[in-house]
């Protein structure tokens, strides 16, 4: 998540907080992380009320390796945010791909889009099994998730690179 959406949502939370909670009545908060994801911590100290907001994930730190366990291909984000190259275990240069150009995406909620999330699809994660099967659709069955800091989202396929656009928010 964009620091920028981060900190509205904590705005937004700090808003609903101030309209449930008593007058005059004092809300703490603190900010974690827990499982790469941010977390807000909030407690009123009249109604003795606490809650958690999970903020999202943390922005992966660029430059940015992952290696995949399955195949052992390494896959580096460059330091711009935008390039994605991917090596193979003997140190081959697979591809290298600019997600965002080649898919010609038109730039939503930035001027300078970076990514800020690469992983893959866990099989146990339920609620992403969509996009194992919206891929499966287009034939391919491996493939590394990609989001960037417009929350714009997608697949590179491991094979080739090509990216296959999901969906911004």
């Amino acid at each position: 998540m964009k620091p920028l959406a981060t900190l509205f949502l904590f705005l937004a939370v700090a808003a609903i907080a101030d309209e449930r909670e008593p007058k005059g009545s004092t809300t703490s908060w603190s900010v974690t992380t827990n499982n790469n994801a941010i977390v807000f911590h909030f407690h009123n100290n009249t109604s003795g009320s606490n809650w958690v907001v999970n903020g999202g994930p943390l922005p992966i730190p660029l430059p940015y390796t992952y290696k995949d366990a399955d195949t052992g291909i390494i896959f580096c984000v460059e330091s711009d945010g935008r390039h994605v190259t991917a090596i193979s275990p003997d140190g081959k240069i697979l591809w290298s791909k600019d997600p965002f150009a080649d898919a010609h995406l038109e730039h939503y909620r930035t001027d300078t889009p970076r990514i800020v999330l690469l992983d893959e699809v866990d099989k146990s994660d339920e609620p992403h099994q969509w996009i194992v099967r919206a891929m499966a659709q287009k034939g391919i069955s491996k493939f590394i998730c990609i989001s960037f800091n417009s929350s714009q989202s997608g697949c590179l396929d491991f094979r080739t690179g090509d990216f296959t656009f999901l969906g911004q928010n």
